[in-house]
This record gives structure tokens, sequence and C-alpha cells, in this order.
């Protein structure tokens, strides 16, 4: 018979016990790891948790109220798309008054009027009040031969004057 060593050799639990340590402390710092990585992520989460609720149909009213009528519907339709029930809550009151202010004559009327005096403004009817009143300014001094009189009460330059002569004759 062979002389083959049957005991196990003194050193071979060492090193399993050692082995195991090593990946008890991999495994712990890549669970740390994970943790403080996602630690972000949770704070941010606890804020929105920890923020109020939105008053919808109050956000909808003060859009309106400045005017931003578009944006007051397009929020309350975003806003629509979500909840189950829409029909006959705040925000539902809202967008339909927003709508109704979106459409009324006398607004459009009011913002003509203020386009037409101060060249300023941000909806369709605003851009034709202010387009129709610089139709009216151009047209009553392009004609031939007449003289202008610039801002302030001065004469107008004579490359002003042949400027609005040639666009007349166009």
């Amino acid at each position: 018979m062979t002389d083959v060593p049957t005991t196990p050799r003194p050193n071979s639990p060492r090193r399993l016990w050692l082995w195991f340590g090593v990946a008890r402390v991999v495994v712990a710092a890549v669970v740390l790891w994970a943790l403080l990585a996602n630690l972000p992520l949770r704070d941010a989460r606890a804020r929105l948790l920890a923020l109020p609720e939105m008053d919808h149909a109050m956000e909808v009213k003060a859009l309106r109220e400045e005017g931003r009528l578009g944006e007051a519907v397009v929020v309350a339709d975003s806003i629509a798309l979500t909840m189950e029930v829409f029909k006959g809550t705040a925000l539902d009151r809202e967008r339909r008054f927003t709508l109704e202010a979106r459409e009324s004559w006398l607004r459009k009327v009011k913002d003509a009027g203020w386009a037409a005096l101060t060249g300023d403004g941000m909806t369709g009817s605003a851009l034709a009040g202010a387009a129709a009143s610089d139709m009216l300014a151009v047209g009553e001094h392009a004609g031939p031969g007449h003289h202008t009189r610039a801002a302030g009460g001065r004469g107008a330059e004579p490359a002003q004057v042949g400027a609005a002569e040639r666009g007349a004759h166009r």
C-alpha cells in the first residue's frame, strides 16, 4: 500500500474561515454602499411626500385671473386625466369659467383696444388690434409729398419720408 496521508492539513479550516470572513465583509460593504447610494433619492421622496396637497382648482383660478387662460386650460386638462371623477368638481367649474373667459367677446375687444393703444399684447385679438392701429398710422403718413412730424415734434428726416413714400407706391 502506498502511504497517503488521510488526515487534513491543520491549516485548511483556518483558510476556509478566513474566506468566509472576507466574503462577509464584502457583502456588508455592498449593502452599505447600496444604502448610502440611495440616500439622496430617499430624502427627495420624503420631501415630496411632506409637501402639502396642491389645490389645483385654485391654481387654475389664479392663472385665469392673471390672464394666462391657455395655460390654465392645459393645467386643468392635465389634472383631469389623473382624476377618476372630474364632472362637478371645483376644478371642472374653474375650467369652464376659464373657457368662458377665453371665448368672451368683451375680453377680445378689450385686448384689441389695449393693443391698438400700446402696440403690445399676447392674444390673437391683441395682435389684430395692434396690426389695425399700425395700418391706420402708416396710412396717415404714407402719402407722396406729405411731410410728417416725428416723435417730439421735430420734422421727419428725408430718409424717413422717402421710405414712407416708397412703401406707399409699392
